[in-house]
């Protein structure tokens, strides 16, 4: 995975949506979304809520259907730095 995604959800990295370290500088590895002043905004989050929450959007925003958005984030998710077992 290169460091262009988000290492929580696999959103696309731009400086405008990068997630902000304690002391307000941009993060390179997480978004906004996921990341504020310096930790995650959802610390309780797991893999498989990640994963449905991903999955809601890219079928209500992105008009994917329902098996292929569960595809593609079983597939990048668990690569992702946040989600990785080593």
């Amino acid at each position: 995975m290169g460091n262009n995604i988000c290492q929580s959800c696999g959103m696309l990295l731009k400086h405008e949506n990068k997630g902000t370290n304690s002391d307000k500088s941009k993060h390179d590895e997480y978004c906004l979304f996921c990341y504020q002043n310096g930790e995650f905004t959802d610390t309780s989050l797991t893999l498989d809520r990640q994963t449905e929450k991903l999955i809601d959007i890219a079928v209500e925003k992105m008009k994917i259907p329902r098996e292929k958005a569960r595809e593609q984030a079983n597939k990048i998710l668990p690569n992702l730095k946040r989600w990785k077992i080593e």
